[in-house]
């Protein structure tokens, strides 16, 4: 059993596909913009390409969020956004939105 194994972490030869969404959200909406992302990780996660789905919030604005997505290829992309989960989760986060959601597609390594 190799380390990766033993503490869960994905093998990065398994995963294409890694990005970065920052996320902004209006003030008052941290508590439900957290409910309806964990419903969508949730789901993620369970989907056969979804390597990592995380939820992280900035610890000096709560408003302010990061979701790490790595999925095995860009197809498991395109399948995820097609799914019931994601969908619900665009359609109640988007009156939450402060600014656009943006994205920084990344490339893994090791």
């Amino acid at each position: 059993m190799s380390a990766a194994d033993r503490l869960d972490i994905p093998d990065p030869r398994q995963v294409d596909v890694t990005f970065i969404v920052d996320v902004k959200v209006n003030p008052g909406s941290a508590a439900e913009f957290i409910a309806a992302t964990k419903k969508n990780m949730r789901g993620s996660r369970l989907e056969p390409g979804c390597v990592r789905f995380d939820i992280m919030q900035d610890p000096e604005d709560e408003n302010s969020f990061k979701l790490y997505e790595a999925y095995q290829t860009p197809e498991d992309i395109t399948t995820h956004k097609s799914t019931e989960h994601y969908k619900a989760w665009a359609t109640t986060v988007e009156s939450m939105m402060a600014a656009p959601r943006s994205k920084t597609v990344l490339k893994t390594i090791c």
